[in-house]
């Protein structure tokens, strides 16, 4: 997953649950869930390793 290794470069880990990662990214290519739902979430779920 792109995010997962841009992140990575970038300081932080995502932790969400895969599941909830694919959904979310699926969702977000499918366009049923929008740019700004997917980067809240994606906020939600990073930390620094």
């Amino acid at each position: 997953m792109a995010a997962y290794v841009f992140l990575r470069m970038n300081g932080q880990a995502l932790q969400a649950p895969e599941v909830e990662a694919v959904t979310h990214t699926l969702g977000l290519a499918a366009s049923t869930l929008t740019q700004q739902d997917y980067a809240n979430w994606l906020e939600k779920y990073c930390e620094a390793p």
